[in-house]
């Protein structure tokens, strides 16, 4: 047999040899990398190398989880512009973006949805947006909280960008503030059935717009402070059981009367009245409100005689009484509230001698 067919031989034999034996040897080959994957199960490619670092030095604030990718982007306080998110697809997960800077527009948020497919959380308050760019968050079909606000009046997203988000059934968290929305675009949203906080200060939502909100049926954080809402809407919340936080500050139609309909959301923590027209008549329906730890009756017409429906609050941590009647005679029915932490009495008749006492006990 000459020499190169002893070779060809020998080669096809081996790899015979290796499979029929055991080695001693331990293996000490690494095992593979735990690789980062969605909720899903789906796979998030690493991000590219030096990518986190090149952000970080622009001044952006950014979070990774431990496999190292990017999970999170801040942009908040940077002036940045909508080509400045023509990069984002060196990250494989990120889930959050928060910007406000009024130079993005619709342009900026196409290319932010279109790069990024496994956004659950997108703050865009003070960024330029119509319901044009509306429409493209409306594809982004795993986000759990949007959050935008018409404060700065570059923002012009009304009723019928509502529409276009309508089939986001994960959201969790809606902030709208500021902006043109009533319950016309509101009742497009009843597929948001998970819908846990919503927030609709300074818009057109009035006493129609609260009937709607009982499409929520999870709903435990309202704010509708500074908005045409009267007693007759108040009635419509003691159908959403499920209420946590509620901010009806600066409703200057809201009287006593309101306040019955109020003190039967027992499941109430948080409530804040910050200049709503009540008197002690109004604050002794909320007697009830055992649960309360945070309320805010700074600005109302509560006098001494209305500190007697505090009394069984003996949860709170929290309590604003500024700019109100109340003397020492008033304070006195809060010795019994242990769990207080924070008392604010600014402008009140009250000796400090009397607020230290409370601090002691």
């Amino acid at each position: 047999m000459n020499e190169s067919l002893k070779l060809t031989s020998l080669l096809l034999f081996l790899p015979l040899l290796f499979v029929g034996c055991v080695s001693d040897v331990e293996d000490d080959t690494p095992p593979p990398e735990p690789r980062a994957t969605t909720e899903q199960g789906e796979y998030i490619p690493p991000d590219s190398p030096g990518s986190a670092d090149a952000y970080r030095r622009m001044g952006v604030a950014l979070k990774q989880n431990p496999e190292g990718n990017v999970i999170s982007l801040d942009f908040r306080g940077m002036e940045i512009e909508d080509t400045s998110l023509g990069t984002l697809t060196s990250f494989g997960g990120v889930q959050s973006i928060k910007i406000d800077s009024p130079k993005v527009t619709d342009m900026g948020i196409r290319t932010v949805t279109s790069q990024v497919m496994t956004l659950k959380e997108l703050d865009l308050r003070g960024i330029s947006l119509t319901n044009s760019g509306m429409k493209k968050i409306g594809m982004c079909n795993r986000l759990e909280v949007l959050r935008l606000s018409g404060k700065t009046t570059t923002c012009t997203v009304d009723d019928g960008g509502l529409i276009e988000i309508a089939e986001l059934t994960r959201m969790r968290a809606l902030s709208l503030d500021n902006l043109w929305v009533s319950e016309v675009g509101l009742q497009n949203l009843s597929k948001m059935q998970d819908l846990q906080e919503l927030t609709l200060a300074k818009t057109l939502a009035g006493d129609e717009a609260l009937a709607v909100l009982q499409q929520f049926p999870n709903l435990k954080k309202l704010r509708v402070s500074q908005d045409q809402i009267s007693d007759v809407g108040l009635e419509h919340l003691v159908q959403i059981s499920t209420l946590e936080d509620l901010d009806i500050s600066e409703d200057s139609q809201i009287t006593d009367a309101g306040m019955e309909h109020v003190g039967k959301l027992t499941n109430l923590k948080k409530l804040n009245l910050w200049r709503v027209p009540l008197t002690d008549a109004g604050v002794e329906h909320l007697a009830g409100l055992e649960n309360l730890e945070w309320l805010n009756l700074d600005n109302t017409q509560l006098s001494d005689n209305g500190m007697v429906h505090l009394e069984g609050m003996t949860k709170l941590k929290f309590l604003h009484l500024g700019s109100t009647t109340i003397t020492d005679a008033g304070l006195k029915h809060l010795a019994g509230l242990k769990h207080l932490e924070d008392l604010k009495v600014t402008d009140i008749a009250a000796t400090q001698a009397r607020v230290d006492e409370l601090k002691v006990s």
